[in-house]
């Protein structure tokens, strides 16, 4: 992923969650939901999976000064792109 020249690079499943959030750009995106961004074969899914993912995005977001571009919905109900 570039941002004004600057790259990181994501996972095929990091990519694929992002794109769903961008999406949906100022929607709050239920974990159910996110799920359609379909983990790979064989993985093991914690209830903390989709968290885990999202804060692995938000670490490579931040190295592009785009910190707080994902949200957490109200109550954890959900994420969002912002």
């Amino acid at each position: 992923m570039s941002v004004e020249g600057q790259t990181v690079t994501l996972t095929p499943t990091e990519y694929r969650l992002l794109a769903k959030l961008a999406a949906r750009r100022g929607e709050v995106v239920a974990a159910a939901r996110a799920d359609a961004c379909r983990m790979p074969d064989g993985a093991i899914v914690h209830d903390n999976t989709l968290d885990a993912y999202v804060a692995r995005i938000r670490r490579k977001l931040r190295e592009l000064g785009r910190e707080g571009a994902i949200v957490n919905g109200p109550r954890r109900g959900g994420t969002g792109w912002d």
